[in-house]
């Protein structure tokens, strides 16, 4: 959040973060400013939104750098939160040399973006980008990109994502017409409140976009009623494809429906899965199940081990403001 001032920060209008966080100290400590370092940032875009002129306007108040090397712009209209972040990089290492790249062009774009600021020199690579197709269960197109930078010493982090604890996971066992027993129920309750939905079920088997065979088993996931006959959901066939399904919806009224997920093979007794609520409605705390969703929803690259994921934790949450170090509700959490 940049709604601050303090001490040896860039620009006119900075960051609590570099308070929060410390470095605001660290840097009148050790005279560092980041001279020497270079820093890639990943996101949407950098100057699309809509308006003339946001870059230079940031440029002339001192925000950002002239000279931050644009290795590829987002090519529509977008959010320029890649912009933000160079704002937030730039308070906090005012000296260090900045390079953005757009990470919203696919899965293997943004992995291509990756390898392109480390060749660019980057020594320190951040992102605040996931896709909902990123494998959950295998390092996928990303993850390999980030194995391999890091492999040549390059620090790379990651944003957490904003899912909360929204994960259900388990291992399929097969009750009523093929469908996974939740606690002697084919049937997970969930309580919808207005707004848009997304669910998006894996399992583990390969992935035929990484170059292997596709999944043997194929799994599929419905809203249903209350007497289980189907009220929403996809069928895809996904033998020698993904493992991928994806289940969007709105809700108009608040409702109470129902979850199955159903084994379109019967062959996925012992498979485990899972699921990830990545939107739950216009106030996620409105959602809720039983069996409870309450899983790690750290995935996809985030979730590989020479990640550094980051969670949000808002500044006067922190010892600096007086607060306690706590995360944001809508923070996604890993294991415990």
């Amino acid at each position: 959040e940049k709604i601050g001032a303090r001490f040896t920060n860039a620009g006119s209008i900075l960051t609590q973060g570099d308070v929060a966080q410390g470095s605001d100290l660290g840097k009148l400590g050790w005279d560092v400013t980041g001279a020497g370092v270079k820093i890639g940032v990943i996101s949407d875009s950098y100057d699309q939104a809509i308006g003339a002129g946001n870059a230079i306007t940031d440029i002339g108040n001192g925000d950002i750098p002239s000279n931050i090397q644009i290795i590829k712009d987002y090519p529509g209209v977008a959010s320029d939160e890649g912009r933000a972040m160079l704002q937030i990089v730039h308070d906090v290492a005012p000296g260090a040399e900045l390079a953005f790249r757009t990470g919203f062009l696919g899965e293997g774009s943004m992995a291509a973006a990756i390898r392109e600021l480390e060749a660019e020199g980057c020594d320190i690579i951040v992102d605040d980008v996931q896709y909902v197709s990123e494998p959950m269960f295998r390092e996928g197109l990303i993850a390999r990109a980030v194995g391999e930078v890091t492999n040549s010493g390059v620090e790379y982090f990651s944003a957490a994502g904003n899912f909360g604890s929204r994960s259900f996971e388990g291992v399929f066992s097969g009750g009523t017409n093929n469908r996974h027993d939740f606690d002697n129920d084919d049937l997970q309750t969930m309580n919808l409140g207005v707004g848009q939905y997304l669910f998006v079920l894996q399992w583990d088997n390969d992935f035929y976009s990484l170059g292997t065979a596709g999944a043997q088993t194929d799994l599929d996931i419905y809203l249903v009623n209350d007497d289980g006959s189907i009220l929403y959901g996809f069928n895809r066939d996904n033998l020698g494809e993904n493992p991928v399904e994806a289940m969007p919806f709105t809700v108009i009224n608040p409702t109470v429906s129902h979850i199955v997920i159903e084994d379109a093979t019967g062959n996925a007794n012992g498979t485990r899965f899972k699921y990830v609520v990545f939107r739950a409605g216009d106030n996620p705390s409105n959602f809720s199940a039983s069996p409870s969703v309450q899983g790690s929803t750290i995935v996809g690259h985030a979730s590989c081990e020479e990640t550094i994921t980051v969670g949000a934790v808002r500044y006067d949450n922190t010892p600096a403001y007086g607060g306690v170090l706590s995360p944001m509700s809508f923070s996604s959490w890993g294991l415990s």
